[in-house]
């Protein structure tokens, strides 16, 4: 015979649920619906961290970020739509789109980037809309 209350347990698991459900890995100062982030003119200087990994859209626009990290990026597996305008992104590094093959729409427009290596859309098969924007030197396309 077992006398072991199970309720905390149930509360526990009821708690857990309702944190994975309200987006506990999203960022403070992003908002997260279901799929959706969004941290757009947030004056970010930096990619965001750590952001859930389900997430399909993400518009970082109109922040100040000089920089999309490999690493970031890589955990974004379902990402269909990406917004990076209006920041100051001077760089891109070597593959960040590595494991981000659903990808479909990114926007690069209005940001500091003048080349981009001829690795940055390789893996990007179902790419169909890029916005670069003006004085970009040299591309792949």
């Amino acid at each position: 015979m077992c006398f072991c209350d199970s309720r905390p347990l149930r509360l526990l698991s009821v708690l857990l649920v309702g944190i994975a459900l309200t987006g506990a890995n999203c960022p403070s100062e992003c908002n997260c619906l279901e799929h959706e982030v969004s941290c757009q003119s947030k004056n970010l200087k930096n990619f965001p961290q750590s952001l859930p990994f389900h997430i399909r859209y993400l518009d970082i626009s109109r922040n100040q970020i000089k920089y999309l990290p490999l690493i970031e990026l890589s955990y974004l597996t379902d990402l269909v739509y990406l917004n990076c305008s209006y920041n100051i992104i001077e760089k891109i590094s070597r593959l960040p789109f590595l494991n981000v093959v659903k990808l479909i729409s990114l926007d690069l427009s209005h940001n500091h980037l003048t080349t981009i290596s001829q690795m940055t859309f390789q893996t990007l098969k179902s790419l169909t809309m890029l916005c670069s924007g003006v004085g970009l030197e040299s591309t792949v396309f």
